[in-house]
């Protein structure tokens, strides 16, 4: 009876085995990421101080990542009353030589005070970099239009949160970092693959059809896999 019993057994864990694995292997392939820089580190928070007039805020950071396309800050208000547009900047850190460097302007983006602080989060969805990985950039926020007191401010963290980067307040590097988030098209393997795809027919590097060759191909490797094991358990 045991032996018999072993032997149902058998296929049913092989099963459960394969979609666990099947399980993992779609959680790698689109959903866990690698490469996309932040600093999410709840403790020791503060505000940076006030952006306004001539005080410029920026933070460096590196993507290892492909399709660099969002950078997300967290602002919050100075004061009760905030004036002014708020003027985003992404800038590529170029190296020239071992002594000079130079920055490139890749993304400009001006909004509203009060469009800004409508959430916690904002969000600055980019043109996609598809050159991104190993790239260095700086993203600055300032307000020229604001008057002191009318100013926004920004979390940052007075731990190293981030520490290949730095944060800046006026060009002077600060202490810690700024909180913030970042995302790319190459961050997961179903991204890096789609990049890589760029040129084939949209089907092909759409989620659903790389999703399908990928099901595909572990039925056909369960199949082989489990007439090589239980191939024998067949015959009595």
């Amino acid at each position: 009876m045991t032996s018999r019993a072993a032997k149902h057994r058998g296929p049913s864990l092989f099963l459960l085995v394969c979609l666990v694995l099947l399980g993992y292997e779609a959680y790698a392939a689109f959903f866990k990421r690698s490469g996309v820089p932040a600093n999410r580190r709840a403790s020791a928070r503060y505000q940076v101080g006030e952006i306004a007039g001539e005080t410029r805020v920026s933070q460096t950071l590196t993507l290892w990542a492909a399709g660099f396309e969002r950078v997300v800050l967290f602002p919050a208000p100075f004061s009760d009353v905030a004036r002014g547009e708020v003027v985003f900047e992404l800038k590529e850190l170029v190296q020239l030589n071992a002594m000079q460097s130079t920055e490139r302007p890749i993304f400009r983006l001006v909004r509203p005070a009060e469009e800004v602080l409508q959430a916690s989060a904002f969000a600055l969805d980019l043109p996609p970099i598809e050159g991104s990985r190993g790239r260095r950039y700086r993203i600055e926020v300032r307000m020229p239009t604001a008057r002191a007191g009318e100013g926004i401010t920004l979390l940052a963290t007075k731990e190293e949160g981030y520490p290949p980067g730095a944060l800046f307040v006026n060009g002077r590097e600060q202490w810690g970092d700024l909180v913030f988030e970042t995302s790319a098209t190459g961050a997961t393997a179903f991204g890096q693959l789609e990049l890589t795809l760029a040129d084939q027919p949209p089907l092909l590097r759409s989620r659903w059809g790389l999703g399908l060759v990928l099901l595909v191909y572990n039925l056909a490797l369960v199949v082989f896999v489990r007439q090589l094991l239980f191939s024998g358990l067949c015959v009595e």
